[in-house]
């Protein structure tokens, strides 16, 4: 891969990812839009750790 090329996909990713940050920092901005977006998704990621405990606990006992 010669560094002219390299160059370009550089700046094609970097672009892409500071669209994608710019998209963030909108969502960050206004909270308005969103509520309580971190308690749900904080509820759901607890519900889904004690799923995954659970399932493990049972397969402690099946052995």
């Amino acid at each position: 891969m010669d560094p002219r090329e390299r160059l370009r996909l550089s700046r094609r990713y970097s672009r892409r990812v500071g669209r994608k940050r710019q998209r963030a920092v909108e969502r960050i901005a206004e909270p308005e839009q969103m509520p309580d977006v971190s308690e749900r998704s904080s509820s759901a990621a607890e519900s889904a750790l004690a799923g995954s405990a659970r399932e493990e606990a049972a397969r402690e006992l099946e052995l």
